[in-house]
């Protein structure tokens, strides 16, 4: 009989969450950290079970699939390393492909998401890496060094220099030169493809840093309708490397980077790095690498971020971004429990991976083309708008360093003014709304012979905590006071609504 190891390895990790719960209900008497307890709280026999049971069920998905060029055989063993809280996957010495690349890339990729569907929550991993036999890809196949063309001389940032993001949406139509076919790898699931729904949340999401955050924006993708006429698709349906081939000619550096002009996968390698080469090119600050998941295991959802392995700093750019787009896409009463994992992932991407360390880069993947659900959601507009505002936005909080903070009314202070004669009052708010902010008003309780109405203003222009709003009384009736109670929300341009709050103010009559 078929041991289920994933079942097994659940019931060891569930016991092993439950101790960690209770000890430190005990210890401190607060609830463990949401994303799971590290593994370094694990006694050596519990954790060795976990990496053997783990491993077992990695090697049942990767056996399900076709090996790459060059992989003879494929061992998994896994590796939880407690001190920098990483699982490592090896694949065995056996498990070496041909060559480092796009298909290399994506096999690593899907035992990463295998395995964080399988711990998230449970055990604290903040970072995942493939190796073979204990090695990097690197060390078998060595990635060439940047040349002076593509490391470029950028201008020294200066405080009033302009701010570029470059935006891609993962993927397009590649030119295989040994079949002389135009290509994609991605494959048609639940009536979407990556390579051509990405383009879409590129285009909303440049519009919205362009109009929002006031940033510059540079694509490596084209969104025109025209014909390529080599292939006979439309433009924003080819790869990134093909676009830059057709803007940047004299620039063969970025768009065709690797000596692999017979490899049939040649292309999609070479598009893998044109994408981080552009946006050296365009001196990027920022990149937004914009991508769908696909997993085997089709309940899998939600949004990720991925960031390079060991940089901090885009660890704390993709958790911004992750964040703005919790917000924004649960401000959706359809999408009110969609999954956004908060903790950025460290793995080892070439989109990350080759731009400077000094500038900020990230991988989206906005949700899993695998799930009927996450699928429809991806072909929706509203959904689209949503996720696209909280990638705009938090771009635009990174960049002008600010928080992520819940969008909430602290309080609306009672006040008192006269009849006929305009008074303020005063919205304390925290959170970093998204202008023009709107704010709501409807009566609760209206004072007797008074008439009072629902209503809404907008304040257009940014303002800091607080919302300044003016009430005026009117009254022909000598002598008339009265005593109101009114609820008031805001909702910012993103389509966050914050809580109703209710507050009192009175009007007294005119001396």
């Amino acid at each position: 009989m078929k041991t289920n190891h994933r079942i097994v390895l659940q019931r060891i990790l569930t016991a092993f969450l439950l101790s960690f719960v209770i000890a430190i209900h005990v210890a401190f008497a607060v609830p463990p950290n949401a994303a799971g307890a590290p593994a370094s709280k694990m006694n050596v026999s519990d954790r060795i079970e976990v990496e053997k049971s783990l491993a077992k069920e990695l090697q049942e998905s990767v056996d399900r699939k076709k090996k790459l060029p060059g992989q003879r055989k494929i061992n998994i063993s896994t590796i939880l390393s407690v001190k920098e809280r990483r699982l490592v996957i090896d694949l065995g010495r056996d498990g070496v492909p041909s060559k480092a690349g796009a298909a290399e890339e994506e096999q690593c990729g899907s035992l990463i998401t295998e395995a964080m569907s399988i711990i998230n929550g449970i055990i604290s991993v903040n970072e995942y890496s493939c190796t073979y036999g204990g090695r990097d890809i690197y060390y078998y196949h060595p990635e060439p060094a940047l040349t002076q063309d593509q490391i470029g001389d950028p201008v020294a940032a200066q405080d009033d220099s302009p701010v570029t993001v470059m935006v891609s949406g993962g993927h397009g139509y590649f030119f295989n030169p040994v079949s002389q076919e135009w290509e994609t790898r991605r494959p048609l699931m639940n009536g979407i493809q990556e390579d051509f729904i990405t383009p879409y949340f590129a285009r909303d999401v440049s519009a919205d840093i362009v109009n929002k955050a006031k940033l510059n924006i540079a694509k490596p993708r084209s969104n025109g309708t025209t014909v390529h006429v080599a292939s006979g698709y439309p433009w924003w349906k080819m790869s990134a490397r093909t676009w830059l081939e057709s803007q940047l000619p004299n620039n063969p550096e970025i768009w065709n980077s690797l000596a692999n002009d017979t490899d049939p996968n040649g292309q999609e390698d070479d598009d893998i790095r044109a994408r981080p080469l552009f946006a050296r090119y365009v001196n990027a600050t920022y990149s937004l690498h914009i991508h769908t998941n696909g997993a085997d295991n089709t309940a899998i959802r939600g949004t990720i971020g991925f960031y390079q392995t060991g940089r901090a700093l885009d660890a704390g750019y993709t958790a911004r971004i992750l964040c703005a787009m919790k917000e924004t896409i649960q401000a959706k009463p359809a999408y009110a429990d969609w999954s956004v994992d908060l903790a950025p992932r460290g793995a080892n991407k070439g989109e990350n991976r080759l731009t400077p360390v000094d500038r900020r880069s990230t991988i989206i993947e906005v949700g899993f083309h695998s799930n009927a659900e996450d699928a429809l959601a991806l072909q929706s507009s509203e959904f689209r708008g949503a996720a696209v505002a909280g990638m705009a936005k938090g771009v635009r909080l990174y960049n002008e360093g600010k928080s992520c903070s819940t969008f909430k009314i602290d309080s609306i202070p009672t006040v008192t003014g006269q009849v006929n004669t305009p008074f303020n009052y005063v919205i304390n708010y925290s959170g970093n709304p998204t202008y023009p902010v709107k704010v709501y008003s409807e009566p609760v309780i209206c004072a007797n012979s008074w008439s009072c109405s629902r209503f809404n203003r907008s304040v257009i222009s940014p303002e800091l905590s607080p919302i300044t709003q003016t009430i005026s009384c009117t009254s022909n009736q000598a002598g008339q006071s009265g005593t109101f109670r009114y609820k008031r929300w805001l909702v910012d341009a993103d389509g966050v609504k914050t809580a109703p709050v209710e507050h009192t103010y009175t009007c007294n009559a005119a001396s």
